[in-house]
């Protein structure tokens, strides 16, 4: 077995090679052998010189460590969308890359607001904060919907396609796939949050979780309409459907607030949604009227 310095020697070389034209399916290769087995590895380049223990045995995880993202295109957004002192709010937080990087670009005066309620999820989340000593960064053990309970949570305990598990299938939405329970966890919502923390800033909400993104969005109108933030959302067919709505159901209830959608593409670029091109994209950036378009 490759030592952990090997090993994140091979990710440096990785994470360069990405960039070359068919490079990714060579490496995808490489990811999978690596993810037969479960493994550990502690990075310090995560954006740059973050730390990260990253799962090579986990979708997501495996992908931060040997493309260097998983999440690229909302992170190279966040380029030109976040500033020093911003407030961000990550719902479905994971492990924190997003996080995490969104820490680093609203710098020692902002603030990053995580929310996880999978407890190992969390748990991670909270260990990454405390190992690269962000205190801009307030993990919160709870997920948000549109009214304040408890949920029992599912996630999949299978390996997928790509022979590995995926930790970010977690959902209150349990299927054939999402089977096994995790147990309760405590949810709250977005409007109820911000009364109870006083929090009178948001520049950006992102939402990622699993089908529950309208219920977040119902949750947090007075919030949205009174602070007016960027939304970055997942839209997914599949997810809302469990969830009991069509995709479209989500996209009108943001248009109604007063918001301009756009798809997020390759490199963070940025497509207006119109109606032929709303399946092509399942991260979309959500413009109020009066703010500009990054």
């Amino acid at each position: 077995m490759l030592s952990d310095r090997a090993m994140r020697q091979l990710r440096r070389a990785s994470v360069a090679a990405r960039r070359l034209p068919g490079a990714v399916l060579l490496l995808d290769v490489v990811r999978r052998a690596f993810g037969r087995r479960k493994r550990t590895v502690t990075v310090g380049d995560f954006d740059g010189a973050l730390r990260m223990r990253l799962c090579l045995h986990e979708h997501m995880q495996s992908q931060t460590f040997w493309f260097g993202y998983y999440s690229r295109d909302i992170i190279l957004l966040f380029d030109r969308l976040l500033h020093p002192g911003m407030v961000v709010f990550d719902i479905g937080a994971n492990v924190g890359e997003i996080a995490l990087a969104a820490a680093r670009r609203v710098g020692p005066h902002g603030r990053v607001y995580a929310f996880e309620p999978v407890p190992h999820l969390y748990q991670s989340l909270e260990e990454h904060v405390a190992i690269n000593r962000l205190r801009q960064v307030v993990p919160v053990a709870q997920g948000l919907l549109n009214e304040e309970t408890e949920c029992t949570i599912f996630e999949a305990p299978a390996r997928l396609g790509d022979g590995m598990v995926n930790t970010g299938l977690a959902t209150i939405y349990g299927d054939k796939i999402r089977s096994r329970a995790l147990g309760r966890v405590p949810m709250t919502t977005l409007d109820s949050y911000c009364r109870r923390m006083r929090i009178s800033r948001i520049d950006v909400v992102k939402i990622d979780v699993e089908g529950a993104e309208l219920a977040v969005l119902q949750g947090g109108m007075e919030t949205i309409g009174r602070l007016r933030p960027y939304i970055v959302v997942e839209v997914q067919a599949e997810t809302a459907k469990r969830a009991g709505y069509e995709p479209g159901e989500l996209m009108s209830f943001v248009i109604s607030l007063d918001y301009e959608l756009f798809g997020i593409g390759r490199k963070g670029k940025l497509v207006p949604l119109t109606n032929a091109a709303k399946e092509s994209f399942s991260n979309v950036l959500c413009v109020p009227h009066d703010a500009s378009v990054p």
